[in-house]
């Protein structure tokens, strides 16, 4: 496949047709995971004379999916509908509409003018009222993905295990999934979300101490926070999560950290760069299997390694 990719090989190895049904892959070692990673919409086969077809085939694809494209207004709408010739047989929706534009979206499903939306932390409290007709319709359902605070363990004063240490249990995870996230949260152990193949329910993490938060910073040389250099969590999103964060560190070990929000495609850039102390990301599984979580975030010949940062895990969806 690298070698396909950059352009030392007119194709990729290992790759058979073997009848118009059936592809053959011999893969170059054992591979527990690669089937659940042939889900992954870059693993999907296409029609060759589609692809070729320009540069812009993306627009009318032909794909063998329950829905076949029918209207793509880019920022505006997507519309599909369903395909008869679908070998699991057609699905039960004659069309399916997403909206890619234009007001609040949970106005709209107020107003029945959509079918499904999802909810924002603010609006939370409001919809799961159980006085509040929509609490019956609302749908709490669990995720593969972790949320995470990342400390760039080769930048001062992170570089310090101590200092790490001591910004974790400082932290009460378990008041904020209750103040801010109103319990729709669950608490992140480890990396792998529950829910994935090789998470440990018995792990345990760190637990909210802010006495031992203390002492870890002066064993350091930085009692109640004095000489500390200036300390910044950034982050391409802002609310309310942050805020608690801000006055947890400053109520427990007398540190003022600057909330710096960047646009995502910078912050991004950025962090693979590692040109931040502190920051808050999220990983979402592309497949259910933890190599995409452990050797994507991790491996060294992966491009969003995590190697140099240290990952503390913030909080799970459920």
């Amino acid at each position: 496949m690298q070698e396909k990719l950059a352009g030392r090989a007119s194709e990729v190895a290992g790759v058979v047709v073997l009848d118009e049904r059936t592809v053959q892959i011999t893969i170059d070692a054992p591979k527990a995971y690669f089937l659940a990673k042939l889900a992954y919409p870059t693993a999907y086969v296409v029609d060759k004379e589609n692809v070729a077809s320009g540069s812009d085939w993306t627009s009318r694809p032909n794909g063998t999916g329950p829905f076949k494209l029918v209207e793509w207004r880019r920022g505006e709408r997507i519309v599909l509908e369903r395909n008869p010739d679908y070998h699991l047989g057609p699905p039960n929706l004659n069309r399916v509409m997403y909206l890619l534009a234009g007001g609040s979206s949970l106005t709209m499903y107020e107003n029945d003018e959509i079918g499904i939306v999802s909810v924002g932390v603010s609006n939370l409290a409001r919809i799961l009222d159980p006085a509040n007709p929509l609490s019956r319709e609302a749908v709490i359902a669990p995720r593969l993905l972790t949320y995470y605070l990342g400390f760039n363990a080769t930048l001062a004063p992170f570089n310090d295990p101590r200092v790490r240490r001591a910004f974790v249990l400082a932290a009460d995870r378990e008041k904020i999934l209750m103040e801010v996230y109103q319990n729709t949260f669950e608490r992140a152990k480890g990396i792998l979300p529950p829910g994935m193949p090789g998470y440990n329910p018995e792990l345990e993490g760190l637990s909210y101490d802010p006495e031992g938060a203390k002492g870890l910073l002066a064993e350091a040389g930085y009692p109640k926070g004095a000489n500390l250099p200036p300390i910044t969590l950034t982050t391409p999103t802002s609310g309310a999560l942050f805020q608690a964060l801000k006055e947890m560190w400053q109520t427990n070990l007398g540190v003022d950290v600057t909330i710096q929000t960047v646009e995502f495609a910078t912050f991004i850039t950025e962090v693979r760069a590692r040109k931040h102390q502190m920051f808050y990301l999220g990983w979402s599984a592309d497949y259910p299997d933890p190599q995409d979580f452990l050797d994507v975030l991790f491996g060294a010949h992966f491009e969003v390694n995590r190697r140099l940062h240290y990952v503390t895990p913030a909080s799970d969806p459920a």
